[in-house]
C-alpha cells in the first residue's frame, strides 16, 4: 500500500470518504448490540413494549443507515481500485515501450503480459476488499474495546488478561497436534 501511495494520493479525498463511511458503519453496527442488551435488561423485563417497539425502530434505522454505509464505502473504494488500476497500467503500457527488444527476445512469450495481468488484477482485488476490512476490523475491535470498558471495566480487564494467555496456549496446543 505504500508503494501504491503515489496513485492513491490523487483519489485522497475520496479515500477519506471511504474510511469515513468506514468509521460510521463500524459504530453504527456496535451501536446495535449495545441497544439489544438495553432492550433485554431494561424494557422487556418491565414489559415496556412501546418502548421496545421504538427500540427496535431505531435499531431498524440504524441497521438500514448501516447498510447504506457500507454500500458508498463499496462504491467509492470501486472507483479508486479502478482509477489506481487505470493509472497503474498505463504506466506499466509507458515502461513496456521504453524496454529493449533484448527484453522481449529473453523471455517466454505471453509471461510478461501474464505476470502484468495478474499482478494489476492481485492490486485492484487488494484495493477492493482487503483495505476496507482492515480498517473496518481495526475500528471494530476498538469499538468493542470501548464499548466493554463502558459497560464493565472488571470483565473487560478479566477478557483482557486471558487473550495473552489463549495466544500462548494455543502456540503450545499447535507445536504438539504438528
Amino acid at each position: 500500500l505504500l508503494r501504491l501511495w503515489a496513485y492513491l494520493r490523487e483519489q485522497k479525498r475520496v479515500l477519506f470518504a471511504v474510511f469515513l463511511l468506514v468509521a460510521v458503519s463500524s459504530a453504527l453496527s456496535l451501536a446495535n448490540p449495545f441497544l439489544m442488551g438495553r432492550a433485554v435488561d431494561s424494557l422487556i423485563l418491565r414489559q415496556d413494549f412501546q418502548g421496545l417497539f421504538r427500540i427496535s425502530l431505531l435499531m431498524l434505522g440504524l441497521y438500514l443507515l448501516a447498510s447504506f454505509a457500507v454500500f458508498l464505502q463499496n462504491y467509492f473504494m470501486t472507483g479508486v481500485s479502478l482509477e489506481t488500476v487505470r493509472n497503474l497500467r498505463k504506466d506499466l503500457f509507458a515502461k513496456l515501450q521504453v524496454l529493449p527488444v533484448a527484453f522481449f527476445d529473453s523471455r517466454p512469450h505471453g509471461e510478461i503480459m501474464s505476470r502484468l495481468t495478474n499482478d494489476v488484477d492481485n492490486v485492484n482485488n487488494v484495493l477492493n476488499t482487503s483495505v476496507i476490512s482492515v480498517f473496518s476490523s481495526m475500528i471494530t475491535l476498538a469499538g468493542s474495546v470501548v464499548m466493554m470498558v463502558y459497560l464493565s471495566p472488571a470483565l473487560t480487564l478479566a477478557s483482557m488478561v486471558i487473550i495473552p494467555l489463549l495466544f500462548v496456549f494455543t502456540r503450545v496446543i499447535t507445536g504438539y497436534t504438528r
